[in-house]
């Protein structure tokens, strides 16, 4: 069959790669000729293949980090689905190993680190990837490695897909919990962490952990240690292999808790100090059991098992018995006081008992049991221990749980316009209408629901572009964000990114105007996309893509104005509500936040028309008449800033006006394009799931 030209409306220019469930090109978009793109073809008429693709597309949607592939579109062609991601040019860090073997300790630390960073910015969005390699990491021409397939991933939300006893992944970097698929095992990050010590094993050593016979493999991963430090590797890195061997211990429990606990292990090896807790892994455990391996290996070994729950913490007593709880998760929040605890014993024990306080349960002959628990408002502990008479078995084991009620305001709400329940981790219902808190630095959310709205606005009407440092506004076109999300209430302010100064050790940001002592209530000014980066990862938040500041300020019927019907502009002369007084002179000054109520946008969000220009995530994106779904503007070097600030003429407060700025840049005391604005903040935003 020949190969076609075009895909949708991408030119294909060569194909990068192909696999039993598609193929992947280089394309060039005609609507934006200088840009290459890699678009991914389905080819595959599998549905749970196709099911897998889409679920793909919707997370790479869901993730905004800087070593994650970016996701430009998806869609359906004749030849299939297809999904239009970021071209990194290089080459993925198999191949590296292939070409020129082991890399050096304090590279392949710093690279891992990188990867590790990405990885715990899926977890705070709620995925699991699943399938960590050095198959699946680019390393670009500029050093930087980018995760680039998430084809296993999984978010925490998603459906179960069961198919029981079967195995996905990569046998050779996939943990022991994946590996004993035929088990009831559920997967938490935990298991990424391992993926990412087999990913820097494999660096250090120029070879997987394990090689062999798919059997032998299996084994290793079950039972058996690495030859730890015994490769063809160029030099000695002894923090480096203390990292590895803590990220790949058997038991989950022993590993790194996080991510981003590994990454600040990896940053101090690549920097060249010690680890700090690369020693903390217990010695001597059991190692995982091989009697999932029999059934595994009978039912063919090529698939996987997908659980909905993240994995649980296990308790052992000395004669060998587990207690393991699968609901409800560490931290997990909940709405509503009455749940359900609900775990298993392994092997199943005769006349024990699973006891919650003064409440006790017989697990069923295969040892599972439930128990009805009715929690108090706020945080609480729940302690689950496993008896027989009065000898301890197994635990206790605690579960740390959040209750927070519905509050009227939430209860009043339109079902369309209710945040999905239970809230996620770190989020919890604030006392005002409308209103969300994330936990970690008190911001003030508003949720947005899926939605269509109107993006940009017709030439006759747009603010400005075409002139060097505007984007164009115009064609006006239709925009659909198929996932929800939170933002700002508020832009965010001096008081907030100052706390976050501190608690880093970093120098307070100054302000390019204004006395510091009395604007802890404005927004933050003079920052540029890395700095407000930082923040939103310090805070457990990311920046609004560009289509979702827009949709947020403007509301479905694509106002041009908050405080004006949609369609309307305001004439010059008008009066404006409460005057917006910082506009329109340079000599004016940031007001506290929230100052003008009145000028409010549908969704809740305050100050989307004046008092600073706003950072969001992506660069700006060609638009066409052409309806557009999760639109993401893709260049790594500028970002778009939306609205405008307290020195800009009263019409660019226009909504959907757009500015290009670099994103880093030196700060300046006046506007620049290189530079950083004085006008220049950022609004906060997060998944709701």
């Amino acid at each position: 069959m020949n190969a076609p030209q075009t895909i949708d409306r991408y030119q294909i220019l060569r194909e990068l790669g192909r696999g039993g469930m598609g193929v992947v090109y280089e394309v060039r978009d005609p609507q934006r000729p200088e840009a290459r793109f890699a678009l991914k073809l389905v080819l595959a008429q599998d549905e749970p293949l196709l099911e897998r693709f889409r679920r793909e597309a919707q997370l790479l949607a869901r993730v905004r980090h800087t070593n994650v592939i970016p996701i430009h579109e998806s869609g359906h062609s004749p030849q299939g689905p297809f999904m239009v991601m970021g071209f990194v040019e290089g080459e993925n860090l198999q191949d590296r190993l292939k070409r020129a073997g082991a890399l050096e300790g304090l590279e392949a630390a710093a690279i891992v680190a990188k990867l590790a960073d990405a990885v715990a910015a899926l977890h705070q969005v709620g995925v699991i990837h699943r399938d960590l390699k050095p198959d699946n990491a680019l390393l670009g021409t500029d050093g930087e490695p980018v995760l680039i397939d998430f084809g296993l991933a999984r978010a925490e939300d998603a459906e179960t897909l069961t198919r029981t006893g079967m195995l996905l992944g990569t046998p050779a970097f996939m943990s022991p919990e994946q590996a004993e698929g035929a088990r009831t095992v559920a997967l938490d990050e935990r298991c990424d962490v391992y993926g990412l010590g087999a990913v820097l094993y494999a660096l250090l050593a120029g070879r997987p952990p394990f090689s062999g016979s798919q059997l032998q493999v299996i084994r290793g991963v079950l039972e058996l240690e690495p030859e730890w430090g015994d490769t063809d590797s160029k030099v000695e890195c002894p923090g480096a292999w203390a990292v590895c061997r803590r990220a790949m211990a058997k038991d989950p429990n022993d590993r790194y808790p996080t991510a981003r606990a590994l990454r600040d292990d990896l940053e101090r090896v690549a920097r060249g100090e010690a680890p700090l807790h690369a020693g903390r892994a217990k010695r001597g455990k059991t190692p995982w059991a091989l009697a999932g391996l029999a059934a595994l290996l009978a039912l063919g070994a090529v698939g996987f098992w997908q659980l909905s729950q993240p994995a649980a913490e296990g308790g052992e007593a000395g004669a060998g018995v587990k207690l393991t709880l699968e609901s409800p998760t560490q931290e997990q929040r909940f709405t509503q006081a009455a749940i359900q605890v609900r775990g298993r014993i392994d092997p199943p024990q005769q006349n024990a008992r699973v006891w919650i306080d003064k409440r006790g349960v017989v697990p069923d002959a295969a040892g599972r049991f439930a128990l009805d628990v009715v929690l108090p408002e706020g945080k609480s502990t729940i302690e689950v221990v496993l008896k027989q008479g009065s000898e301890v078995l197994a635990g206790p084991l605690r579960r740390a749980v959040v209750l927070h009620t519905e509050p009227p305001w939430f209860t009043e709400l339109p079902p369309e316009r209710r945040a999905p329940q239970p809230l996620p981790a770190g989020v919890r219902f604030g006392v005002n209408d409308l209103e969300y808190v994330n936990e970690a630095d008190g911001s003030a959310l508003v949720y947005c629901p899926p939605g269509t709205f109107l993006m940009g606005a017709p030439r006759e009407l747009a603010a400005h572009g075409e002139d060097g440092k505007g984007a164009p506004e115009w064609p006006q076109h239709e925009v659909t964000l198929t996932q929800g999300f939170y933002i700002g209430r508020y832009e965010l302010t001096w008081s907030k990114f100052w706390a976050y100064n501190d608690e880093t050790g970093q120098p307070r940001l100054e302000p390019l105007r204004g006395d510091p002592d009395a604007i802890a209530d404005h927004p933050v000014h003079g920052v540029d996309w890395r700095a407000a980066t930082a923040y939103c990862e310090w805070a457990g938040l990311r920046l609004p893509t560009e289509a979702e500041w827009e949709y947020a300020a403007r509301g479905p019927q694509g106002r041009y104005f908050p405080w004006l019907p949609p369609g309307e502009q305001p004439r010059q002369g008008d009066e404006f509500p409460d005057k917006l007084r910082y506009m329109g002179n340079s000599d004016q000054m940031t007001a506290p936040v929230g100052s003008f109520p009145n000028v409010v946008s549908d969704f809740g969000c305050l100050d989307v028309a004046g008092n600073v220009a706003e950072i969001v995530f992506d660069a700006p994106r060609t638009y066409t008449s052409d309806r557009a779904v999760d639109p993401v503007g893709t260049d790594p070097r500028i970002c778009v800033t939306k609205s405008a600030g307290f020195n800009a003429p009263w019409w660019f407060s226009q909504l959907s006006s757009r500015w290009i700025v670099a994103k880093r840049g030196s700060r300046q005391s006046q506007t620049t394009f290189d530079g950083l604005r004085a006008d220049i903040g950022f609004r906060v935003a997060r998944n709701a799931r």
